[in-house]
């Protein structure tokens, strides 16, 4: 009888963590698993690693050639015998009850194909949660600006990966899991639990600067995919300022901010003819974004927070509004009228 979950962890190279993100995957609190290690090609400790623990869950396909990322996870998505596959990264940990509290809601909720979570981030300069979006319009809509799922904490049900023949696509490395997001939201849907159920490793200059550049130029692709669906085809102007960051400079910060408006309420007055996204989720992505940006840049010039308040962007209803409201209003007080202890 076939597993209920595929655990699939490639592995290149990863002894450093290796150790520990197997067994917090071994010490689960649900046990029906397989756990398919697929090393691609390492010339490190990692096979020996992975063949010191003698679990009959544990499946190593050991390829001897490097093929990359991409390749390993397609092979595993082809080997995999479980109703649910998990991913899972050699330097990250799960949670003991991960599997289960996410097996739980896939079983309960069987339109879900993609499941995520959110993840205690683990970092040199501090920990901290990041809270993905929860509901499935949510996570679309924000799919504009950037993934919305911690990739290696996803579990997706393999019937919709069959029905639909997905895999990974090879051309977009480094950023295979947003592109695969983008036409899975099409075909299901997605759900993250609202809770750290995951350990994630964020690591310094993980990749080189080509590699960034690949990255880089292939979420662009990626963004403006999205933004067609909605009915848009941005300029090279928009595009540039759809990709602004949230830090403008000093300088030019009020004349961005206006044109970031502009092309926000563009985005917004586009979906509402087009109805690709959810009229109240996108609203929500576009007024955290224009809060967002703000909030960053108060300090610049107070003609920030005139513009925020007067911006159409701004209808949307509920604690959330109130919320970045009284961030932005607390942090223009602490800008503008408490003065600094001189001492």
């Amino acid at each position: 009888m076939p597993p209920k979950v595929t655990v699939l962890m490639p592995v290149y190279n990863g002894e450093k963590y290796l150790r520990e993100a197997i067994e917090s995957i071994l010490n689960q609190s649900f046990n029906d698993f397989e756990f398919l290690i697929i090393n691609d090609g390492s010339t490190d400790n990692s096979v020996s690693i992975i063949k010191s623990f003698p679990d009959k869950r544990i499946k190593l396909i050991d390829n001897k050639i490097n093929s990359g990322l991409i390749s390993a996870l397609n092979q595993g998505l082809d080997l995999a015998l479980g109703g649910y596959i998990a991913r899972m990264d050699c330097d990250d940990i799960s949670l003991s009850n991960r599997l289960l509290e996410q097996i739980k809601f896939m079983d309960k909720n069987s339109k879900i194909g993609v499941l995520g979570s959110w993840v205690k981030v683990l970092h040199k300069q501090g920990n901290f949660i990041d809270h993905y979006y929860v509901k499935h319009e949510d996570i679309k809509a924000n799919l504009i600006f950037n993934t919305s799922l911690a990739h290696p904490a996803v579990m997706l049900r393999k019937s919709i990966i069959d029905k639909h023949k997905i895999r990974y696509d090879c051309n977009y490395r480094h950023s295979e899991d947003y592109e695969l997001w983008t036409r899975l939201i099409d075909l299901t849907l997605f759900a993250n639990l609202p809770k750290a159920l995951f350990h994630y490793r964020k690591h310094e200059n993980s990749i080189c600067s080509t590699e960034s550049e690949i990255q880089n130029k292939n979420a662009v692709d990626i963004r403006l995919k999205q933004i067609k669906k909605i009915g848009l085809m941005p300029t090279d102007a928009e595009i540039k300022i759809h990709l602004t960051g949230i830090i403008l400079k000093n300088n030019d910060a009020v004349k961005t901010l206006k044109e970031i408006e502009i092309w926000l309420m563009k985005i917004k007055n586009a979906n509402l003819k087009s109805g690709y996204c959810a009229k109240n989720s996108l609203n929500k992505i576009l007024f955290n974004r224009w809060h967002n940006i703000a909030y960053a840049n108060l300090r610049n010039n107070n003609g920030v927070l005139k513009i925020f308040f007067q911006s159409p962007l701004n209808q949307v209803r509920g604690q959330l509004k109130i919320k970045r409201y009284l961030l932005l209003l607390l942090k223009y007080i602490r800008i503008f009228f408490i003065k600094p202890d001189k001492r």
